[in-house]
Formats: C-alpha cells, structure tokens, sequence
C-alpha cells in the first residue's frame, strides 16, 4: 500500500511548485545557488505530477504502465548516483518500484517516469519517440539547448488520446549558457525563472553558508555566484566581455568627429546561422539587418547597395565558409575602384601589426576580439538595445595556451556550448577592428584620389595649388 508522502516545502519551493501550476506557464527554470533544495524539489514536483496524472487519466494498475514523464542530467551516471539517490531518500520505497535496467521509475504500477542521460544513446532515442506530460532536468546549466529541444519536441503531445497540460522544469547553478538569455536576460512566453538560494533552504546545517565562504573565500565571483545566485558576477571569471561592459555601450552618445562610415558583415554559413550587416558612422551602429538562407550574390549585392546608400569608405566581411563566395563576388563588382573597397577577415590567419602581437595572440581571432573588447571597456563604442547581442557578445571565453597566448573560442566551440552561432557578435568586432586598424589608411587613399582627380579635372584647383 502506498505511503503519504510528507511535503514539507520551503517558500521558495512552494512559490515554485505554484508556478508550475499557473496555466500560462509552461517552463521554469529553478536554481541559482549551490544548497537551495533543488534537486528535492524536482523529485518530489515530479512525483505530485505522476501521481495527479494517475488520477486525471484514470490511470488503473497494468502489466506495462503508461509513461508520463522523463527525469535526467547531461550525463546517465550523475543522474543515478545524485538525483535519483535524492529520490529515494525522499519519495518513500513502498509508493515505486525502480527498474534499473529499463531506466524507469513505476509510480503504483500505473505511470512511469523514464530516466537517465544525454549521454545515453538508448535514453535519447527513448524520449525521441515518447510523450510525455513533463520533464525535469536536473543541473541544466550542463546541457545544451539542442538536448533541451529534443525534450522540448517529446512534450505536449496527447497521453491515452487526452490533451495535457505539458511542463518542464530545469534546475541549474549560475553558469554562462544559454539559460541565462531565455529565462533571465529576455525570458520568453511562458518561461519563468525563480532563484534558489541556500539562505531560502531552512534544512541546510548551519555550517553549510559558512563551509561555502571557506572554500570560495579566495574567488568572490564564484562565491557571489553559489552563496547568493549572482548569474552576472560569474561572468567576469574567463569572459572576454561581461554583461556589464557590454550594457555600458548601449546607445552610448560619443564625440561626433571626423565621422566615416563602413558596412560589416558576417555571412551565414549554414543552419540556423544569421548573415548579420551593420552600418557603423564612426564607432556607432546606425543599421542593422539579419537574415538567413539567401544567395552569396544577394549579400553581395545587399552589401554594396548599403555603401553607396550611405556613402561607405570599406565592406568588412568574413571569409570563413560562404563569406568567401561573397567577398569574390564584391570583387567582381567593384574591378573598377581606386582603392580597395573591400576588407576581407579571415580569424585564422597571424595576429598583424602591433609589437609583440605575434607572441601574445594565437591568431587575428584573438588579437580583433582582444583589441575590440578594450574600445568597449572603456566606453568607447555606441552599440544598438539588442539583447542577443548583448548575450552574444558577454559569451566569449578566453584561455591561455601552453606557450601563454591569448585564444579565443572558436564559433564551432561557442555554438556547441550556447546552442548558437555569436553571428552579431562577430560582426560587430570585425566592423569596430576595420575601424580601428583599416579606415584610417583608406580615408588617406581616398583623399589622396580625389586630390588627383581635381589637378587633371579642374583648372582653378591646379593653378591655385600648384602655381602653373
């Protein structure tokens, strides 16, 4: 016969499991800090939903019992040995049965709820097929979106021919990822984010807070982070730019001097990918179009029309990928300029042109965003209200290599990490870089141009400039 479970919540988790109940909401990420309760109260949230949806389908005990959730971590191996030995401290033996090898928890023998990891083949084509009414990820901040979405795809789908409300609840600890951009920065419909400190966990010991500041006494960030769930302290620990020095720049007024304008652009390589375009006048975007899936030789043509639309000294694009097909067709149209127009960026390549530059920068990748990053530390770049640029931009990471230079992730490495590819970030650092280190030689070439073309063009500027 089947225990009562005693629920004894604290308010946050009860503020929580009241959320979760709310019709119009439909995911809530719950967490924030190390110690807040959060991996009991996913088990014992996701036991309540199995046992509610027993008796609003009508459930009756069978041979093979109706599944109606899916509970998990990144890795199998972590489920089992952490949140699943949380279960069953807390859920009392005599209300399920757990079948190891199959990964299911029998509720009554009438639900089930499967189980294990992203890391699990059999796990993933599992909940591939299944529906379910819910899930529950615990510690997310370790999987990616594209594991989320698979989840995301299994939910909402009818249970026995029934309609039911899906919901999916993620735990986490403060961690650069893409948690932060859909349930904090610019939450979407139906997301919720409510923090779950170790102050709100009336049955942690009291010396836990005070173990806590011991061990991170020496990393306030990292202590700011797990003691008091601070999602933007954490930023700064191996950030090439932070929420904050970002945010700084938003619609920032600059000094209007010697004004130029140049198009940047990074293409799309494939996917999902955007091809981003900004116009900057000077160190200030005043235009900004993304899209996807269109021709090299429409970008190209999108290019060139926005420089003569705006009277642009230089294109900047990539050449990684399909932005090499529309630099080669930039060229093709422009056979005929006096200077070089366009200015391609291939991150690969060698740092270029600066002392030492060689020994402290992996490659032009790390020397454009290290370079870049100082204009915008010290408030020197005007950046559009754009808050996936903004989360773009305070995602990049840095590292050292083993000879001591500065690398930066690569876009492959930050799209695995944050579910997408940093497409406006990187357009916006290759037209600040054109800025900084080519403008200033083309503006001379085209100067220099002009004063050719009125000596041989006009006989008042000829005589009056060179006496003859």
């Amino acid at each position: 016969m089947a225990e009562k479970v005693k629920i004894d919540l604290s308010v946050k988790q009860t503020e929580a499991l009241e959320t979760l109940e709310k019709p119009d909401v439909r995911e809530l990420l719950y967490g924030g800090a190390k110690g807040g309760g959060k991996s009991v109260f996913l088990c014992l949230w996701a036991y309540l939903k199995a046992k509610q949806l027993i008796k609003d389908l009508k459930l009756e005990s069978r041979k093979y019992p109706v599944p109606v959730g899916f509970l998990g971590r990144k890795r199998g191996v972590d489920f089992t040995d952490t949140t699943l030995e949380v279960w069953k401290e807390f859920i009392p033996e005599q209300n399920y049965i757990i079948r190891s090898q199959e990964k299911e928890i029998v509720i009554e023998g009438r639900a089930k709820i499967q189980y294990g990891g992203f890391d699990d083949t059999e796990a993933v084509q599992k909940f591939n097929s299944a529906k379910y009414a819910f899930a529950g990820i615990d510690q997310a901040e370790e999987v990616s979106r594209d594991d989320i979405s698979m989840i995301r795809g299994s939910l909402g789908r009818p249970i026995l021919g029934k309609d039911v409300a899906s919901k999916l609840l993620l735990t986490a600890n403060p961690k650069i990822c893409w948690l932060k951009d859909e349930f904090i920065s610019a939450p979407g419909d139906g997301k919720k984010f409510i923090p779950a400190l170790p102050t709100d966990n009336p049955y942690l010991s009291t010396e836990y807070i005070e173990r806590l500041k011991d061990a991170f006494r020496h990393r306030p960030e990292l202590l700011q982070a797990y003691l008091y769930g601070n999602w933007d302290e954490i930023e700064g620990i191996d950030l090439v730019l932070t929420s904050a020095d970002v945010k700084a720049c938003v619609n920032l007024k600059l000094p209007m001097n010697d004004i130029a304008k140049i198009v940047s652009c990074d293409v799309a390589r494939e996917g999902d990918d955007e091809t981003v375009i900004y116009v900057f006048e000077g160190n200030k975007v005043i235009f900004t179009d993304f899209y996807s899936h269109r021709s090299t030789t429409e970008t190209a043509g999108k290019l060139l029309a926005l420089k003569n639309q705006y009277d642009a000294y230089l294109i900047a694009s990539d050449v990684i990928g399909e932005g090499a097909g529309v630099v080669d067709m930039l060229r093709e149209m422009i056979q005929d300029s006096h200077y070089q127009v366009v200015c391609p960026i291939d991150s690969r390549e060698k740092p270029i042109d600066e002392p030492n530059s060689l020994a402290k920068f992996l490659n032009l990748r790390a020397q454009i965003w290290w370079r870049v990053a100082d204009l915008i530390k010290d408030r020197k770049v005007c950046l559009p209200d754009d808050d996936v640029l903004i989360g773009q931009l305070s995602s990049i990471r840095y590292s050292f290599t083993s000879s001591g230079k500065i690398k930066i992730e690569n876009k492959e490495e930050i799209k695995k990490r944050l579910g997408r590819s940093p497409d406006r970030a990187d357009a916006i650092i290759y037209g600040l870089w054109t800025i900084l280190k080519y403008l200033p030689t083309v503006k001379l070439s085209h100067r220099e141009y002009i004063e050719r073309r009125r000596r041989v063009e006009e006989p008042e500027y000829r005589n009056k400039h060179t006496g003859y």
